[in-house]
């Protein structure tokens, strides 16, 4: 605080710097002023001067009087260096000093303040992402519940598939020993009927022969007895 008000008196006193030399200038100007006014009856010229002269006269006392403000000027701002020049350096040290502690102190706020809102955003999506993981793995549970359930459907339509199968092997076994039952009494039935078969055949080979042997004579009686017309 010491250094601050110090530095703020010195900012004072630079700022009031060109009012002093102000001042300063317009005290040397009533000086020179007065002091032509006092010199005036003694500069006061004859009629045969003619105003050329006059106005040279007076160009050469003002820039006489502007050269030695000049240097009055540049005497009084050597002087108020050289009084000021220590101390404005020192409070300027002092200054960067107590500026780059505020800094360090709000960097290290900032850098808080971040760290902060970085665990904040990391427990927001650290959250998120757990209920996310929670809701997938639950509809994953579903999911998986859900192929069980059908897997167990499945495997009790196989089972009833199966018992069927063998339902029907069995009635399949059944019905084939009881056709090769009925195909091993076939044959000796084909044999009786074979015999019989045979013997009409024999008998209508029997009949035919029989009537075709008139039918022979009458033809051979035709032939030698020619018919007369």
């Amino acid at each position: 605080m010491d250094s601050l008000n110090s530095h703020s008196r010195h900012a004072n006193q630079s700022s009031e710097q060109p009012q002093n030399l102000v001042s300063f200038a317009l005290l040397m100007n009533r000086g020179l002023g007065s002091r032509m006014d006092s010199q005036q009856p003694r500069i006061q010229l004859p009629l045969w001067i003619s105003l050329d002269e006059h106005r040279m006269q007076v160009d050469q006392i003002l820039q006489t009087h502007n050269e030695q403000v000049r240097l009055a000027v540049q005497q009084q701002i050597a002087s108020q260096n050289e009084t000021l020049q220590l101390p404005l350096s020192i409070s300027l040290g002092q200054h960067m000093m107590q500026v780059d502690l505020i800094l360090q102190t709000y960097n290290e706020q900032v850098r808080l303040a971040v760290q902060q809102q970085i665990a904040l955003q990391n427990e927001t999506v650290l959250n998120l992402t757990e209920s996310m993981a929670r809701d997938a793995l639950v509809q994953k549970n579903e999911e998986i519940a859900h192929v069980c359930m059908e897997q167990q459907n499945t495997q009790a339509l196989l089972q009833a598939a199966s018992r069927d199968r063998d339902e029907w092997m069995y009635l399949a076994t059944g019905f084939y020993e009881r056709c090769q039952l009925l195909i091993s009494q076939l044959p000796p039935m084909q044999a009786t009927n074979a015999h019989a078969n045979g013997s009409s055949i024999e008998l209508e080979s029997t009949a035919s022969s029989r009537n075709q042997a008139p039918n022979m004579e009458g033809t051979a009686v035709g032939r030698t007895h020619p018919t007369h017309v």
